[in-house]
């Protein structure tokens, strides 16, 4: 290695003349140019180091600054803005924003909610509102049948394949007049129900029930939601008298 002989020695606060600069000066710029990352102890430069908006784009080459270089957390203040409106999807290349995929059982984030993923098994976007990964606009349709002579109890309808927020229940016996249309959200629950077996030609809402069948004036059968699991929703079942049958129903569940 080549030393650099260093002939101009300036006190502090010396305004240096233009004819006391030489080829040594020029010495010492190419010197400087030819610094690189190498030659900094890991760490030596650091925000401290750096004045505010010093480094700007020009001083940055074109796409140089991948992942690596960046903090595992980039946090934005307010007014920043991202835009990728200038990405045009008209072509094979991979560009623009990619989701993280979820897994088929996602973990809860440890704090903080608003976060997206997808859903890479049935393609989907799912969001996270604090307690639980919520799918966007997702709904299903089934059915189920209950006997209604059964005791009072608890039925779990599975197979919806994520937690409902709202359910819409539609259901019918085979006989005369009995049918009920209801929905449940949250802690509501009501419905619609043919009521002709106790007033004839009437229909009856119900609260407190998205599923009720009227036998008679003693003998019925309701249901409500007493909970919106994870892959369905629970519905809590009263039998009053002595009805029979079995009922029907088609339901759509909601996020």
């Amino acid at each position: 290695m080549s030393t650099l002989a260093v002939t101009n020695v300036f006190a502090s606060g010396t305004v240096i003349s233009s004819s006391a600069v030489n080829t040594n000066f020029d010495d010492v710029e190419a010197v400087v140019n030819a610094l690189t990352s190498t030659n900094f102890a890991a760490g030596a430069v650091n925000t401290a180091a750096i004045a505010d908006l010093a480094v700007t784009a020009a001083k940055i080459a074109n796409n140089t600054i991948t992942a690596t270089q960046l903090a595992a957390t980039l946090t934005f203040a307010d007014a920043d803005y991202v835009d990728f409106a200038a990405i045009l999807h008209n072509d094979t290349a991979l560009q623009g924003l990619r989701l993280p995929q979820i897994g088929a059982s996602p973990t809860a984030p440890t704090s903080g909610e608003g976060q997206i993923g997808w859903n890479q098994t049935d393609n989907f976007p799912v969001f996270y509102d604090g307690t639980d990964w919520i799918e966007h606009a997702a709904f299903k349709a089934g059915t189920f049948s209950r006997d209604i002579s059964t005791a009072s109890g608890t039925q779990a309808i599975t197979g919806v394949g994520f937690k409902p927020r709202l359910v819409i229940i539609m259901g019918a016996t085979a006989q005369a007049s009995e049918a009920s249309i209801g929905a449940a959200q949250g802690t509501f629950d009501g419905c619609v129900v043919n009521y002709h077996s106790v007033t004839a030609n009437a229909w009856a809402y119900i609260t407190l029930e998205c599923i009720r069948y009227e036998e008679s004036a003693t003998n019925e059968y309701s249901g409500d939601i007493s909970t919106f699991d994870t892959d369905g929703f629970t519905i809590n079942w009263t039998k009053t008298g002595t009805p029979t049958g079995t009922a029907e129903h088609v339901y759509i569940a909601f996020t």
